[in-house]
């Protein structure tokens, strides 16, 4: 990594992309405020799926099709 560069957490990422899209929503800036906010969505989609695995103890899955979670037992 070089000077010009600096390490983020996903979390963060996603925090600064939702403030982004909300900035931009304001401004009347639609489709790059809901493109922001769609990929801070998935990072943060990701971020609780990995969270809820650990605290579970389960495989666990966002189904948009059916808007829940399935959770499978690990094997």
């Amino acid at each position: 990594m070089n000077s010009n560069q600096q390490a983020v957490s996903k979390e963060y990422a996603a925090i600064e992309q939702l403030h982004d899209a909300i900035v931009l929503y304001y401004n009347q800036r639609y489709l790059s405020s809901l493109t922001l906010a769609g990929a801070a969505e998935e990072i943060l989609r990701k971020l609780s799926n990995e969270a809820m695995s650990d605290f579970v103890g389960a495989d666990v899955e966002y189904n948009q099709a059916d808007t829940g979670y399935t959770f499978a037992a690990m094997m």
